[in-house]
């Protein structure tokens, strides 16, 4: 017998039998019942297939996690096959057994990948593109054949496995005989012949080896006996084919071509699955991929003693029932009744059911979006028990050319409809189009008519919130002032490749949209953003993002991503963790410019920033730190931009910082100038500038550092005294107290001493005030004599002590004054009053020694040329600086209050004899008596009346 022959009598005896079961309307078979055995769990992510090889090893496609996990027959997990990471899998939908092999259409990248069943990866086979490229899904075998369903192209194909070589293809898009209406998973029978699902036709086909057609098994319904979303299909004993329903939930046994029952279980009710896919039989065992349930369940199958009568459709046929619109609409069926398993009260097209039963991967794959992550809310997605995540219903009610279901519930319908085909207008852009939205979504326009509150356009009521912008092209400005562009160059080439690949979108000249930042499926977190909390700020605001105060220091930005040291609240909320969201808010902001939670912006820095934060110069001295929110007495321009107010923002740019820097708007080298901006009358450029102004001079080396607050100071600038934030409490931000003298004397060593001598006015004279009307309690041990920065201009000395009233006699020299500001009739040291003070100068030169006593010339600086002043012979810092013992005398009897009287050989004196003094050189042996006696009048002959 030829082979053409014995093919012709195969396919006889086959439509014999057909014609004979065609003759019999009713007729026994025994009945199938499934007793639960176990289940397959292994963390799976919407799993498709299951196939048992001959010893009972159980391999599970699990799909969307690409891996395949091995079991052994009792249920044990046993291994793992990753996908092979020279060559990842994308959405694979089935697997086979092939000797050692494994072989699993890899339907995403359109081809068969083989693997040893160790895991490694031996080859792929490309497969031929038709009118689209092939995207196989089912598979069967018949010896080296493999056949495979390709959802792209409505086809059946057969590829030959060892050469890779493609055999042949049948059918296309229809309904008719041969045609399919997106072909799934297959099986074969003991003669080969091939068994095709046909989705959305509802049906089974048959076919042999070379495609040949042989009629349809079953037909599109909704009666028991009637497949609806048929996906799973396997052979059992005795010729009974076994059809998992993807939408009802029943596995459907046939025998021959008749329906025969639904697989019930031990107690004769109908078992009913979550979606169940794939399944396949081994010996008495049934295995049923429960995609939903992210499991397989595994039954054992028990022939019972009562019979079923097999239920024959009519002869032999292959047109199916009239369907088009009740393929989704089931309640237009005539035979439709609401049962405890339908969608009831939903139409059953708008129903998550019927979604899944296309979206699985049988007409089309949508797992990595409608089976992950979070989705959008409506009347099947639900945040718990609140149906939009709050206790408030939604401000904005659904467009009325939007359905909804009760109560104004949106549901899958709401969005989208089956019934719109443009390509023009409707879709995500980027070419990832989406055919089957409700209106044109290019620019958000279906997300913004539910969303209007998330436009940034003024609405009919005349509401106006702030949300981050959606209209702004990635692209650079074509002027330097044009609106809606991207102003971070990082910006201005498009969508980061990481989101792209998230799946985040922008229209085709790069507008962001909506989807730039969300998903409606498979979103991450509530607000259904592209990546999860962060990610999707971070990775547009590249500038800005880091991982806590070390990096963020180095970029010159606020730091994010840390724990909080303490409890931080805003507007109610606690913050344990530190992020973009705990200052901004990217929908409804109470701050337009910068999206801030807080319409002030120095509000959300208070929140976290309380201790450092004063408003006014009061607030600001109590706690050692400068001064915001408040109003300059002229304004003043930093960095070509015009000051009126001091805030937060006047110094640091939060998220454009200079870096090195806390995001202050200026390098650390240039503090200085910043601080100058407002404060110019306290800074000057050099020593000669700040005795002009009267001030302590800034912006000079020191000869050697020193430590100040552990802070080691090589510079003295603004900051080597002042730290702006982190000053001592009740001063102005210095960076130790003053008042006691210690910050002075860092510098000033010479002069520390002063505390215990009646220099020290907190105890010689507690109750008078300087020129600044200050006590010494409030101006310090310094600064009651002496201002850093508030002296008049023509005050080269600091000083801001008692000054000498008009018309009192006084010395010529300035510097004295401020001896005898104080030492005078009705003076602060009214006791201890100076009456002879001067000395002749005119014609006189005189000359000191290097540490000797000091002269003063015409500027009165300290001279080795000049004539004598009140520091000649006096340093006002020390009660007795010539001691060099280390029990040094004071001004004050140590252990007690009791004061030391001063003599004319004490008080002040830089020293007590007159050995190399220049005064020898003019007075000889009177040297010592006039020394001695230079304040009294018996030293001087002009007004001594017994020397007269």
């Amino acid at each position: 017998m030829s082979i053409s022959e014995w093919l012709d009598s195969r396919c006889m005896r086959l439509i014999i039998l057909f014609g004979l079961f065609s003759l019999v309307v009713n007729s026994a078979s025994a009945g199938i019942q499934a007793r639960f055995a176990l289940n397959l769990e292994a963390s799976f992510h919407q799993p498709s297939s299951v196939r048992v090889a001959d010893d009972g090893t159980v391999y599970v496609l699990d799909g969307v996690n690409s891996r395949i996990v091995i079991f052994n027959r009792e249920g044990k997990q046993t291994g793992v096959i990753s996908a092979p990471v020279e060559s990842p899998f994308s959405q694979p939908m089935d697997l086979q057994l092939f000797g050692d092999q494994i072989i699993v259409s890899d339907t995403g990248n359109g081809r068969l990948v083989i693997l040893s069943k160790s895991g490694d990866y031996i080859k792929s086979i490309a497969l031929p593109k038709a009118e689209n490229d092939a995207e196989p899904t089912g598979l069967t075998l018949v010896e080296k054949v493999i056949y495979w369903s390709d959802r792209a192209n409505s086809r059946v194909c057969a590829t030959e496995i060892s050469s890779g070589t493609n055999l042949r293809c049948w059918g296309e898009y229809g309904s008719s005989e041969g045609d399919f209406r997106y072909p799934f998973m297959l099986t074969t029978d003991d003669e080969n012949y091939l068994y095709s699902v046909d989705v959305l036709n509802g049906r089974v086909q048959v076919f042999n080896e070379r495609g040949r057609s042989f009629g349809a098994i079953s037909r599109f319904g909704v009666t028991d006996e009637s497949l609806l979303r048929p996906n799973g299909i396997t052979m059992y004993s005795n010729g009974i084919m076994m059809v998992s329903d993807s939408y009802t939930g029943r596995i459907l046994l046939f025998e021959g071509r008749g329906f025969s029952e639904l697989l019930i279980d031990v107690k004769g009710d109908t078992l009913y699955f979550d979606q169940p896919v794939g399944i396949t039989t081994w010996k008495d065992r049934l295995y049923v991929v429960e995609m939903a349930k992210n499991r397989v369940q595994v039954f054992d199958l028990i022939e019972s003693e009562e019979g079923h009568s097999i239920k024959q459709p009519p002869a032999y046929f292959t047109q199916p029932t009239r369907r088009d619109c009740v393929t989704c609409h089931l309640s237009w069926s005539e035979k439709y009744q609401a049962t405890a398993t339908s969608d009831a009260p939903v139409l059953p097209v708008g129903s998550n059911k019927m979604c899944q039963s296309c979206h699985h991967g049988a007409v089309i794959d949508s797992r990595l979006m409608l089976g992950q992550g979070e989705q959008h809310p409506d009347y099947y997605h639900q945040a718990g028990n609140d149906l939009f995540q709050s206790d408030d219903r939604r401000e904005e009610a659904m467009p009325e050319e939007y359905p909804t279901v009760k109560d104004d519930i949106p549901y899958c319908g709401s969005c989208h409809t089956p019934h719109r085909f443009s390509e023009e207008d409707t879709g995500l852009g980027n070419s990832q189009q989406n055919l089957w939205m409700r209106d044109s979504n290019l620019e958000s326009e279906v997300c913004t008519k539910c969303h209007e509150l998330h436009t940034n356009e003024e609405r009919a009521d005349g509401k106006r919130v702030k949300n981050h912008p959606y209209n702004i092209r990635l692209q650079p400005p074509p002027t330097p002032k044009a609106k809606h562009y991207a102003t971070d160059e990082h910006l201005q080439h498009g969508l980061p490749e990481s989101l792209l690949k998230a799946g985040a979108r922008v229209t085709d000249d790069d507008q962001m949209i909506c989807a730039t930042c969300h998903r409606a499926h498979g979103g991450d977190g509530e607000q259904l953003l592209i990546l999860a909390d962060e990610k999707v700020c971070t990775e547009c605001h590249q500038r800005q993002a880091n991982g806590g105060e070390k990096e963020a220091r180095k970029k010159g930005v606020h730091p994010i991503h840390f724990k909080p040291d303490r409890l931080v609240e805003i507007k109610g909320e606690k913050l344990e963790w530190i992020a973009c969201k705990s200052c901004h808010d990217v929908h409804g902001a109470a701050s337009k410019d910068n999206l801030l939670n807080d319409e002030d912006s120095d509000d959300s820095c208070r929140a976290c920033h309380d201790s450092i934060y004063a408003e006014g110069a009061d607030q600001a001295r109590d706690k050692g730190v400068h001064p915001v929110q408040i109003d300059l007495d002229e304004p003043v321009k930093i960095q070509d931009e015009e000051v009126t107010r001091v805030t937060c923002q006047t110094c640091h740019r939060i998220h454009q910082g200079e870096e090195e820097t806390a995001s202050l708007i200026v390098t650390n080298d240039k503090i200085g100038a910043l601080c100058a901006a407002c404060h110019p009358n306290q800074h000057a450029e050099s020593k000669k500038e700040a005795r002009e102004k009267g001030i302590h001079p800034v912006n000079i080396e020191l000869d050697k550092s020193v430590l100040i607050n552990k802070r080691e100071i090589t510079k003295l600038d603004c900051l080597g005294c002042h730290s702006v934030h982190a000053g001592q409490e009740h001063t102005p931000s210095l960076l130790e107290d003053h008042r006691n003298g210690q910050l002075c004397e860092h510098c000033h060593e010479s002069t520390k001493e002063i505390s215990e001598s009646d220099h020290n006015l907190s105890r010689s004279a507690p109750k008078s005030h300087n020129l600044l009307d200050e006590s010494p309690d409030q101006a310090g041990l310094c600064g009651s004599c002496h201002s850093m920065h508030r002296n008049s201009t023509d005050n080269t000395m600091l000083i801001v002590g008692d000054e000498i009233p008009q018309g009192v006699e006084s010395s010529h020299i300035a510097r004295d004054r401020l001896c005898l500001g104080c030492h005078r009739d009705k003076g602060v040291a009214e006791r201890s009053v100076v009456s002879d003070y001067t000395h002749p100068h005119q014609d006189i030169v005189m000359v000191t020694k290097k540490d000797s006593l000091p002269l003063l010339d015409g500027d009165e600086k300290r001279a080795d040329i000049g004539e004598i002043g009140c520091i000649t012979c006096h340093d006002p810092h020390d009660w007795s600086p010539s001691t060099k013992a280390a029990t040094q005398h004071r001004n004050r009897v140590e252990g007690g209050e009791e004061n030391l009287a001063g003599t004319v050989l004490n008080s002040f004196l830089r020293q007590k004899h007159i050995n190399e003094s220049f005064c020898v050189d003019c007075h000889g042996l009177e040297t010592r008596l006039k020394f001695k006696y230079y304040h009294d009048e018996r030293s001087r002959p002009d007004r001594a009346s017994y020397l007269k």
